[in-house]
């Protein structure tokens, strides 16, 4: 299903959790169109505006 289903992806390149290197591979592989910022793994504290307009984007494109 995963193949079929468009993807978004938020690449964090400050994330210690999860290294942006590893995260853009996982997207790129799941075929998901890619944003990046300059955030760490809590992103959606430090950068809401960031993680709403990537929401949004995959709203619109899901229709």
């Amino acid at each position: 299903m995963f193949r079929t289903v468009p993807s978004w992806s938020l690449i964090t390149r400050q994330d210690r959790a999860i290294a942006p290197d590893a995260q853009r591979f996982m997207s790129e592989r799941a075929g998901s169109r890619i944003e990046e910022v300059n955030a760490s793994h809590a992103v959606m504290v430090s950068r809401p505006g960031a993680v709403t307009h990537v929401i949004e984007e995959a709203a619109r494109g899901t229709r």
